[in-house]
């Protein structure tokens, strides 16, 4: 992680950044933490990738406090970060924010039904969203039925990928 908090110093004065790839490079929560305080409030962001790192909670929680100053965001990847149904309750508390967001990928996690129900929830609050690929989980059940739910209202998502899930 020090060498992605010397990386974050450079970020801010990168105003006019618009894609941020730093997908399987083992950033940590910490990591994280630095990378999106260094990108906070910069208009111009639109893709995130940090697939591939192990940002669990700690990251999720500076993502839930950074992404609402991120106006011009419609791409986050946070696949193969071993997320748990804890760490996607944070992320949906800030997706209704993120008005610009149109593609979410937290496949290959470990989210299961009580984070699906989380993530149906946050459907029904975010209408932005078009994409959403929850593959490789262990989502089922009540959970799927909560996904299943906010479909009923939601008429922006278009893109549901719920495969390898044993739904």
């Amino acid at each position: 992680d020090r060498n992605i908090k010397a990386l974050a110093k450079g970020m801010k004065m990168m105003s006019n950044l618009k894609l941020l790839d730093l997908s399987d490079n083992r950033i940590s929560g910490e990591g994280c933490h630095s990378v999106v305080r260094a990108i906070r409030g910069n208009a111009d962001v639109q893709h995130i990738n940090l697939a591939s790192n192990q940002i669990g909670r700690a990251g999720c929680l500076a993502l839930e406090s950074s992404l609402p100053s991120l106006p011009s965001l419609t791409i986050l990847d946070l696949s193969h970060n071993k997320l748990s149904d804890n760490d996607v309750k944070v992320l949906m508390a800030a997706l209704p924010s993120c008005q610009a967001l149109k593609d979410v990928n937290l496949s290959h996690n470990f989210v299961s039904s009580t984070g699906a129900e989380d993530i149906g929830e946050g459907l029904n609050r975010c209408k932005a969203i078009t994409t959403l690929d929850l593959s490789w989980n262990a989502v089922r059940g009540k959970g799927a039925a909560s996904i299943g739910e906010s479909l009923r209202s939601n008429r922006t998502l278009l893109d549901l990928n719920l495969s390898w899930n044993g739904v």
